[in-house]
């Protein structure tokens, strides 16, 4: 199960004090997707790995989480509209935390919200966002390559997922058929990734299936 306490904490970037559920502790049983996903119970607290602070709207880790950025951004125009975008809530937050990711030139933080954007279009059936949310992830993913990843196998792996899982079919069979992972594990997913795409399957699969 997962278990939370409630804690108070001060925004770091309008100094207003609030309580928040943090998670303290979770579990999962089983394979994790192809995308790193992790499976039950703890896919379920993905909206758990971000706050927002109620008053001014500041989206970060935590909202103690300092940031350089000036108190003002989170009036502006590219962050508030962001509000009108369509998306699910929590996939709204976490494009708001993109967006402070992006001022803040943090590439990391940046391609895991739009991740765990597309997360949440996925659980909420609104595919169309999840596949625009992972082209976002993509392009900072293709910019960036191992250093977000932190191997450069693991970051072919997930641009194979995220080309396949936008529908980028031929891109995947064209850049993977012949590509050999170092790691007989990790090769092993690539080419399934491979195969996926020749069937021209954009769903979500577990590593298990592999």
């Amino acid at each position: 199960m997962s278990n939370y306490h409630r804690i108070k904490q001060t925004c770091a970037l309008c100094g207003k004090t609030s309580t928040y559920n943090v998670l303290v502790s979770t579990s999962a049983f089983g394979a994790m997707d192809l995308d790193t996903r992790p499976p039950a119970l703890k896919r379920y607290t993905n909206s758990d790995t971000i706050q927002t602070c109620p008053h001014c709207g500041y989206v970060n880790y935590t909202v103690d989480t300092p940031t350089t950025l000036p108190a003002e951004f989170v009036k502006c125009e590219a962050y508030t509209g962001i509000e009108h975008s369509g998306l699910p809530a929590m996939a709204i937050q976490f494009y708001k935390h993109a967006e402070i990711a992006k001022a803040e030139k943090d590439d990391r933080k940046l391609f895991w919200a739009y991740l765990r954007a597309a997360w949440e279009c996925d659980d909420a059936q609104d595919y169309t966002s999840a596949i625009n949310c992972r082209k976002d992830a993509l392009a900072v993913l293709t910019n960036t390559n191992a250093i977000i990843m932190g191997d450069v196998d693991a970051a072919h792996i997930m641009t194979a997922d995220l080309l396949r899982r936008t529908g980028q079919f031929d891109a995947v069979v064209k850049s993977y058929s012949q590509y050999r992972a170092k790691d007989a594990f990790l090769n092993k997913l690539i080419q399934y990734e491979v195969k996926l795409a020749k069937q021209q399957d954009a769903g979500c699969h577990r590593v298990d299936e592999a």
